[in-house]
């Protein structure tokens, strides 16, 4: 066990997590998915997150969220929108479960991909990567030292957490 999982055990089996919970009741929560291992639908991770949105949250979709800004009133308690970024085939493994649950999601397209225009940009990291031919690269990134990385999938997705980083 980690000292993550540990801290969220412990966490839970004292009550903090839901103290905290309530305490942040109000407003909106918008919690963004990226991709859809086959893993996690088949072994029915991704059922049990939604769920736990059922059972625990105000689901709105996106339209809704913004009618309550819209009118300036206030969200109801615990509300929750997901959405969908970029629009990967593996959301359809994904789709039938969130429909099962009745969690309303948003998809967000990147259309210059779809039409085959330009990779997402996290995508080219991952070619970059695995076209290289090299064992590791050091790469500078403004404001951070350069860290070692190994050139395979794991290098590329700690590439891209990094810049990810920068971005926010």
């Amino acid at each position: 066990m980690t000292w993550r999982s540990s801290l969220r055990k412990t966490a839970q089996l004292s009550g903090a997590l839901t103290a905290a919970r309530w305490l942040r009741r109000e407003g909106l929560r918008i919690l963004m998915y990226h991709r859809f291992p086959a893993s996690s639908v088949e072994s029915g991770q991704l059922a049990r997150q939604c769920e736990h949105f059922r059972r625990n949250y105000h689901l709105l979709t996106l339209d809704q969220a913004a009618e309550y800004l819209q009118s300036g009133g206030p969200f109801p308690p615990y509300s929750l929108a997901l959405t969908i970024d970029d629009g990967y085939r593996d959301f359809l493994s994904a789709a039938e479960v969130f429909h099962r649950f009745e969690v309303p999601v948003t998809m967000y397209l990147a259309t210059d991909f779809l039409d085959r225009r330009e990779w997402l940009w996290t995508d080219q990291v991952r070619a970059c990567f695995a076209a290289s031919g090299l064992r590791e690269v050091r790469i500078p990134i403004d404001g951070m030292p350069a860290e070692l990385l190994p050139v395979s999938a794991e290098g590329a997705r700690r590439f891209n957490s990094l810049v990810k980083r920068l971005l926010d």
